[in-house]
């Protein structure tokens, strides 16, 4: 019979966790039904699985599924919370009664800047922490490196994603003068998306495509400069399986993101032969090598930094693109699911 793997979450988010629902049966463990830890977020999610999206079926799940969390018992939970965030103390009791692992990609831990929580909770947040948790998983480096402070096991398990399921078109079209861009992600200032805009508006002799492939705060914006520039484009909201269709037919993606715990958009780009263009924020830094499966430039020198990168991307030879697409794919291997499943494996066996 399969062991159950417990995800709490404050918001339910399953892409955070793509190796353990793609892998985990095959180590003889089943993933139940994701629990919301934020009692308003649990009742937005009901409620919009109800009115808007008629699903009867996924609000009762999700029903069930946070019922049982307050009396389950021996199982293996997993909780991701934000630091301090004043939920992780109040569930105790179902900590102490269960195998509890402790997630984050957070990457600062110093105590100087924890937007989604408060000072007040810290020192409980840290006990609870210290006493109720076997180990910690940890999306990046730098999270890794905060959680020697609180736990003796610790895993880095990057996000993932089933690299086979992406199409790869390494010979690109088009001539060495023209190159496709995406951005994909969310328009808010945070992901930088006035950098590319203002880059774009400056640099309007280029000869490129640009595409904008999300949604957010920011559309307005976007659309409004789509209406002085023939070159760019926005697609919107796009679900994964077209994504993996489509990503393959641009040259980069640019993610130039202020602040990037991780990018799971670079793995998608990676494992569909798509070098990437970032800033050196966290995620990014890590997973790209400048020069090799894309261009990174400094936050400190964001504009001039990056015009540099964008430019050395216009310069570069076809041949020299197929080689950065070719070293993108064997870069998205490290973080294929098949792997990083056993790493959280192995931490859930050895504690």
């Amino acid at each position: 019979m399969k062991k159950k793997i417990y995800i709490a979450h404050e918001i339910g988010i399953r892409s955070h966790f793509e190796a353990l629902y793609q892998c985990a049966s095959e180590y003889g463990y089943n993933i139940s039904e994701q629990i919301i830890l934020s009692p308003r977020q649990y009742i937005r999610t009901c409620g919009r699985k109800i009115l808007r999206e008629r699903d009867f079926i996924g609000a009762l799940k999700t029903f069930i599924a946070r019922i049982h969390f307050f009396f389950m018992r021996g199982n293996i939970l997993i909780v991701a919370l934000a630091p301090y965030s004043e939920l992780l103390s109040r569930y105790r009791f179902v900590y102490k009664r269960n195998k509890a692992f402790y997630m984050t990609s957070w990457p600062y831990w110093d105590g100087k800047f924890f937007p989604l929580g408060k000072a007040e909770y810290k020192n409980s947040f840290e006990y609870t922490l210290k006493n109720y948790f076997k180990g910690a998983f940890c999306v990046n480096k730098s999270a890794y490196t905060a959680m020697k402070n609180y736990f003796q096991k610790i895993a880095l398990v990057n996000h993932s994603v089933d690299t086979s399921a992406y199409r790869r078109n390494i010979n690109r079209s088009g001539g060495e003068a023209y190159r496709r861009y995406i951005f994909m992600g969310r328009y808010t200032d945070v992901k930088n998306v006035r950098l590319i805009l203002k880059w774009l508006r400056v640099n309007r002799e280029l000869k490129l495509e640009f595409t904008f492939c999300g949604q957010g705060e920011l559309e307005r914006e976007i659309d409004e400069y789509i209406n002085e520039d023939s070159r760019v484009i926005n697609i919107g909201y796009n679900k994964t399986a077209d994504i993996q269709q489509f990503l393959c037919e641009y040259d980069f993606l640019v993610l130039p993101s202020k602040f990037e715990p991780f990018g799971i958009v670079l793995i998608e780009a990676l494992a569909s032969g798509v070098p990437c263009i970032v800033s050196n924020a966290t995620g990014p830094g890590e997973v790209i090598e400048n020069g090799s499966d894309g261009f990174v430039f400094d936050l400190s020198e964001e504009e001039t930094g990056f015009d540099t990168v964008m430019k050395k991307s216009l310069l570069i030879t076809d041949e020299e693109l197929i080689m950065m697409k070719n070293n993108a794919i064997q870069t998205s291997l490290q973080y294929d699911s098949g792997n990083i499943i056993k790493r959280w494996i192995q931490l859930i066996e050895e504690s």
